[in-house]
């Protein structure tokens, strides 16, 4: 991959290589988010941009949102903005994490004497300024390291650019499970704080110099667009700029882990056969934009209609035969279909929707 110079080594402003052709993190301008465009948690994590999961735990709720307030002049046009919506509780633990798969970050040799330095870079928001996290975790939570960064000025973009040392110890999977989770902590309690800028055996996502500013603050706003973790050694000078993909291959990228059909009105999105007046025996999904990460689990939200010549009924999920680049299922319906065993069902996304899910 070609790189423009931005200077020379001696005044350490020289973009010389970077050493993955994509992106380690996906989705990391904000762009792609299949699910809907906002989220509320509390007691709980979900998804609203692909890729990013998001929750809220122990006493606030936090809205996420996909938001078009972006930073000037970087190419980007959608961020992740979380609103503190109902809560001031300092003992909680707030979050946005991307599970990297370790087929990903196999090449950063973690867990090995050869363990590669990376660099961290990313933008960020917010209406109350202090000191924030991130963290980097291993899927076992057994290792773990968090390092500091200041929000300097409310309301204001600045772009944050944070070195973490290669983990030369742990275990670290380098297969199609957890290889790495990223942690952006908006607010964690003293139980859930460690020592900053060292690997540890913790599980803990914040440091001691947390000062929970979003998350004792109602009304608070953060916003965070622009991630990307670089293979190497990087000051704010040295680091490429955001590696921008088309949104197509963006999207691509996130179907691996979660795909979302419909509504389309009247569109038939496979067939299976009648067994009687309310089970069709083996639809067969046939639509799948690319081979998923892991066999993936299916679900219906709203009116998804199977049809074989008599009024028709809705359709439920019932036994699945999925694998990483098949799906299907068989359904119960309400009783609707012509009761003749054999006969070719058709399921089509009337004003539902239907979602594969393989997150990590």
């Amino acid at each position: 991959m070609a790189l423009t110079l931005h200077g020379t080594v001696a005044d350490n402003t020289v973009v010389l290589s970077r050493q993955n052709t994509k992106p380690l993190i996906i989705n990391g301008d904000m762009a792609v988010a299949q699910r809907g465009t906002s989220l509320a948690t509390d007691e709980s994590e979900g998804y609203i941009i692909d890729r990013f999961a998001v929750g809220s735990f122990n006493g606030n709720t936090i809205t996420f949102t996909q938001d078009s307030d972006v930073p000037s002049g970087q190419g980007f046009t959608k961020s992740m903005k979380a609103t503190n919506t109902t809560g001031t509780a300092a003992s909680v633990f707030e979050f946005i994490c991307q599970r990297m798969e370790g087929l990903d970050t196999a090449q950063l040799d973690f867990g090995t004497s050869s363990a590669k330095q990376i660099t961290l870079s990313f933008f960020v928001k917010s209406s109350v300024t202090g000191t924030y996290n991130v963290a980097l975790r291993n899927n076992a939570n057994d290792r773990g390291y968090v390092a500091d960064y200041t929000i300097s000025s409310a309301n204001t973009w600045e772009k944050k650019v944070i070195t973490i040392p290669g983990d030369t110890t742990g275990t670290w999977l380098t297969t199609n499970g957890i290889g790495i989770r990223t942690w952006f902590i908006l607010g964690a309690g003293a139980s859930s704080q460690t020592s900053p800028n060292a690997w540890g055996t913790s599980g803990d996502s914040g440091s001691s110099n947390l000062t929970n500013a979003f998350t004792t603050t109602g009304s608070a706003t953060f916003f965070l667009t622009g991630v990307q973790m670089e293979v190497g050694n990087f000051d704010a000078n040295s680091i490429a700029p955001f590696q921008h993909e088309s949104f197509a291959d963006n999207l691509l990228r996130c179907q691996r882990y979660c795909q979302v059909y419909g509504p389309h009105g009247n569109t038939m999105i496979g067939v299976g056969m009648t067994q009687n007046t309310s089970n069709v025996y083996r639809w067969d999904f046939t639509n799948m934009k690319t081979s998923m990460r892991a066999a993936p689990s299916g679900a219906i939200s709203g009116t998804v209609n199977c049809w074989n010549g008599g009024t028709g009924a809705n359709a439920v999920l019932g036994t699945s035969y999925n694998t990483t680049e098949l799906v299907g299922y068989d359904l119960s319906c309400d009783a609707g279909l012509t009761n003749t065993t054999g006969i070719v069902a058709k399921i089509f996304l009337n004003t539902g929707t239907f979602t594969l899910t393989a997150e990590l």
